[in-house]
């Protein structure tokens, strides 16, 4: 991560983790539909939100990464989460 990027708050941190890992295996996965499953509970209506005026601009930003990826995500506790 970037100075910048280091100084995120941890749910932005865990959005760029998801949207690194889509996007460094985008090659596999665009026009696949794929699952994410999470352990941060408050990150799965984060990015099932469709309408971009509920969201802060830098969460837009990510979320417009993530557009053209079909995926779908849950929560899974962490301590059953593999």
């Amino acid at each position: 991560m970037s100075r910048t990027e280091q100084h995120y708050a941890q749910i932005e941190k865990e959005v760029f983790c998801i949207i690194w890992a889509s996007e460094c295996f985008a090659d596999c996965i665009i026009g696949l539909k794929f699952h994410i499953e999470t352990d941060h509970k408050s990150l799965v209506p984060l990015l099932s939100i469709k309408n971009l005026n509920e969201l802060p601009a830098r969460v837009q930003c990510f979320w417009m990464r993530m557009i053209q990826f079909s995926y779908s995500i849950s929560h899974i506790p962490g301590k059953i989460l593999v």
